[in-house]
C-alpha cells in the first residue's frame, strides 16, 4: 500500500481514491484487515484528520467496516450496508401510485450507485399505527424491528410515514435519518414539495389564459396539513388581480387515496348542485391531489348538466411518469419521484458524513404544465395568444391586408339561389351526413362505454371496500337466509339503500349505459359477478371460500363484466360464467357491447376491456376466471 501523496488534491481525497482502486482491483480483498491509522500516517505522511476524514466516507457507503478494538476491514463483497425505507401507506394499496414510483426511484438510486456499497430493505403499511392507543409501540414481530437489531443499516428514508417523535426515536436506533414531508407532529421534515410554487404556478397560468373564476378542490388529510399551496395562492391573485379563489377542503377519514377519491367524488356533486343555482360554474377547478381529481372527473362525467356544459378546465398536482385514466382532459403540474428520490439520498449521504447540511426543508420544485400529451411553459408572452405568432408578427400582414382594397363593378348582382344549387348543396349535406354518421356513432358509443367502464370501477371499489372490510374473503353471490344477492350486498358501499331481497334495483352504477334495461327484477343487471373466481353461494358452495390473499395473479383475473343472460337477452342473471351457454336459470356470459368488446373490472382494481371471442372462449381454469389458477 504505497501512495504518493500530490498537492494537486486535498490528502483525503486522493486516499478515499486510492482505497476505491485497490479494492475495485483486488489488491484489497474482502475481509482483508488494513493496517492500524499510526502506521498509514507515518507510511503517507498525512495526518491523522486527513485519514479519519477518508475513512468515514467509505464507511459511510458501506465499503469498509471500522470496529472498536479490533480494527478497519474491507467489508465483504456480498455483505452490503442497508437502508431502511419506511413508507406509509400500504404498497398494496391499488392508489399507492406516487409511494411505489418513489420507492422504485429510491431503489435505483442506491443500487445503480457507482462508489456506495448499499442495498435497501423497504417496510411499508405504517399509516395502520397512527393514531391508536399504544401506537407508539409497534408488535414486537415487526419485521423492521428485527432487521434493524441483525442486518447492518447505514440510514433510515422515511416517506410520509407518519410516524411520531416516539416511533421514530425507537426505529431509527441513532441512524442517520431523512424524512419526506409533511410529517408527523413533533418532527421536522428534511425534504418537502414546493407547494407554494404549485399553487401560484397554477392560478397564474389559468389567468393568463383568461380564466378568472378558479374553485381549488384542496385535499386535507386527517392529521397532515400544511399552508403553502394557500400561501402560493393567494400571491397569484393579489399579482394577477383576480378575484378570491373558492376553496374547497376534502376532509377524509383515512390517509388512503380511496377514502380521499370517494370524499372529492361527493364534494364536487355537491358543488355542482350549487353552481347550477344561481353561482355558476367557474372556468376552471384545481385540485391538490390526482387521485382525488378521478373522484371530481367522475362526477363531472356522471352529471347531466356538467356534461352538456362546456368542458372545465382541470388542473391537477400529479406526478411525473404516473398516469390515471379520468375520462376528461386534465392538465397536469408535475413533481419528478426521481428528483425527490436524489435529493432525499444527499441528504441522508451528509448526514451520515456529519458534513454540513443546506437550509432544511429542501422544496423541490416541479416541471412545466402538461397540457394532455404536450408540455407548455408556465412564462406566456402577454403580447401573444398562446399558440399564435405574437401582435408584432401578424402586425406587417394586417397591415399590408389594410391598404388592399377589392374593386367594385358597377352592376347589380343577384344574390338569390337558384333551385339547382338548392339541390347541389342538399346533395352534398347528406352526403357529409352519411360520412360523419358512422364516426358520430362511433363517437357516441365510446363514451357510453367510459361511462360503463366508471361503473365498473365504482362497483370494483366496492368490493375492494367489502374484502377489506372482511379479512380479505369476497362478498358472496347470494346468501340464502335472508335471501340477498351480491347487489344489495354491495348497497352500502356505493350509497344505496335497498331492502335485502328487493325485486329490483334503480341505481344506475347496475346498468351499462348502452342498454335500455333498467327495470328488471334486482338479479336481472347488465354486469355479472364472476362465480368462478369470487363469489360462490352460501347454500350449494364445493370449495373453500374465495380470499383475496388466495390469488397469484389478480391483475389477470375477472371480476366483473358486460354480461347477457340467455334466458332475458341483454340482461345478466347476477353471476358470470365463461363460455357461452350460461347454466340453467339463465346465469349471464360476455357479451361485448362496445364494438364487440367487453368491459371489464379486474380484482386488482384496474378496468379494461376484451374482445367478446377472448372472454368466452377463455379456459374456465384459466388466470382470467378460476381463483386457483397459479
Amino acid at each position: 500500500m504505497e501512495l504518493q501523496i500530490q498537492k494537486s488534491d486535498p490528502p483525503d481525497v486522493q486516499i478515499e481514491r486510492y482505497l476505491r482502486q485497490q479494492i475495485a482491483q483486488g489488491e484489497l480483498r474482502s475481509n482483508e484487515q488494513l493496517p492500524p491509522t499510526a502506521e498509514l500516517v507515518r507510511r503517507w505522511h498525512v495526518s491523522r484528520t486527513a485519514i479519519h476524514r477518508a475513512m468515514t466516507r467509505l464507511v459511510a457507503d458501506g465499503v469498509i467496516i471500522r470496529k472498536r478494538k479490533c480494527g478497519t476491514f474491507v467489508n465483504s463483497a456480498t455483505a452490503k450496508a442497508n437502508i431502511a425505507i419506511l413508507i406509509g401507506p400500504s404498497l398494496m394499496d391499488e392508489t399507492s401510485y406516487f409511494h411505489r414510483a418513489l420507492c422504485k426511484c429510491l431503489r435505483a438510486e442506491i443500487v445503480e450507485s457507482e462508489n456506495r456499497h448499499w442495498a435497501c430493505r423497504v417496510y411499508d403499511g405504517f399509516y395502520e399505527f397512527q393514531g391508536k392507543p399504544g401506537a407508539s409501540e409497534l408488535p414486537p414481530d415487526h419485521p423492521v424491528l428485527s432487521d434493524l437489531r441483525n442486518h447492518p443499516f447505514k440510514g433510515v428514508v422515511q416517506v410520509l410515514a407518519g410516524l411520531d417523535a416516539m416511533q421514530s426515536a425507537k426505529l431509527e436506533f441513532n441512524l442517520p435519518t431523512v424524512r419526506l414531508g409533511p410529517v408527523a407532529p413533533g418532527l421536522q421534515a428534511d425534504v418537502l414539495l414546493d407547494y407554494r410554487s404549485f399553487g401560484r404556478d397554477a392560478v397564474t397560468s389559468l389567468a393568463q389564459r383568461g380564466m378568472h373564476r378558479i374553485v381549488y378542490v384542496r385535499a386535507i388529510y386527517s392529521t397532515i396539513d400544511t399552508q403553502e399551496d394557500l400561501r402560493g395562492i393567494r400571491e397569484a391573485v393579489k399579482l394577477n388581480q383576480l378575484p378570491e379563489v373558492e376553496v374547497h377542503g376534502l376532509k377524509s377519514t383515512t390517509i388512503r387515496g380511496r377514502s380521499m377519491e370517494q370524499a372529492a367524488y361527493e364534494k364536487t356533486l355537491e358543488l355542482i348542485a350549487k353552481w347550477q343555482g344561481r353561482h355558476g360554474f367557474p372556468d376552471a377547478i384545481l385540485i391538490s391531489d390526482d387521485i382525488a381529481t378521478r373522484g371530481v372527473a367522475l362526477a363531472l362525467v356522471q352529471s347531466p348538466k356538467a356534461a352538456a356544459r362546456q368542458p372545465l378546465t382541470l388542473l391537477t398536482l400529479a406526478n411525473e411518469g404516473i398516469e390515471h385514466h379520468y375520462g376528461l382532459p386534465v392538465e397536469r403540474y408535475d413533481f419528478s419521484p426521481r428528483l425527490l428520490a436524489q435529493t432525499m439520498l444527499k441528504i441522508l449521504h451528509k448526514r451520515m458524513l456529519d458534513e454540513q447540511l443546506p437550509e432544511l426543508p429542501v422544496r423541490v420544485t416541479n416541471h412545466p404544465i402538461q397540457l394532455g400529451s404536450a408540455t407548455r411553459n408556465l412564462k406566456t408572452n402577454d403580447s401573444a395568444i398562446p399558440g399564435h405568432p405574437s401582435s408584432s408578427a401578424c402586425l406587417p400582414m394586417f397591415q399590408a391586408l389594410a391598404r388592399f382594397r377589392p374593386l367594385r363593378l358597377n352592376r347589380q348582382v343577384s344574390s338569390a339561389m337558384t333551385l339547382i344549387e338548392l339541390l347541389v348543396v342538399m346533395c352534398l349535406l347528406s352526403i357529409l351526413m352519411c360520412l360523419l354518421m358512422p364516426g358520430l356513432k362511433a363517437a357516441k358509443e365510446s363514451a357510453k362505454s367510459m361511462n360503463c367502464l366508471n361503473n365498473l370501477r365504482q362497483l370494483g371499489l366496492a368490493v375492494r371496500s367489502y374484502v377489506e372490510e372482511n379479512n380479505g374473503f369476497f362478498p358472496p353471490s347470494s346468501i340464502s337466509s335472508p335471501v340477498r344477492h351480491w347487489p344489495d350486498i354491495l348497497a352500502p358501499y356505493v350509497q344505496y339503500t335497498c331492502a335485502a331481497g328487493a325485486f329490483y334495483i334503480k341505481k344506475d352504477v347496475y346498468y351499462c349505459p348502452s342498454t335500455d334495461y333498467k327495470k328488471f327484477y334486482y338479479w336481472y343487471l347488465t354486469y355479472g359477478y364472476n362465480y368462478y373466481g369470487c363469489g360462490c353461494a352460501d347454500n350449494y358452495a364445493t370449495r373453500p371460500w374465495p380470499n383475496i390473499f388466495m390469488l397469484s395473479r389478480p391483475a389477470e383475473m375477472l371480476m366483473l363484466c358486460d354480461t347477457y343472460s340467455t334466458y332475458q337477452p341483454n340482461t345478466s342473471y347476477n353471476n358470470a360464467y365463461p363460455g357461452t351457454t350460461g347454466v340453467v336459470g339463465g346465469n349471464g356470459v360476455a357479451l361485448g357491447r362496445h364494438l364487440g368488446n367487453v368491459n371489464i373490472a379486474y380484482v386488482d382494481g384496474h378496468v379494461g376491456c376484451l374482445p367478446q371471442n377472448d372472454v368466452i372462449n377463455a379456459d374456465s381454469n384459466g388466470p382470467l376466471w378460476n381463483m386457483s389458477y397459479k
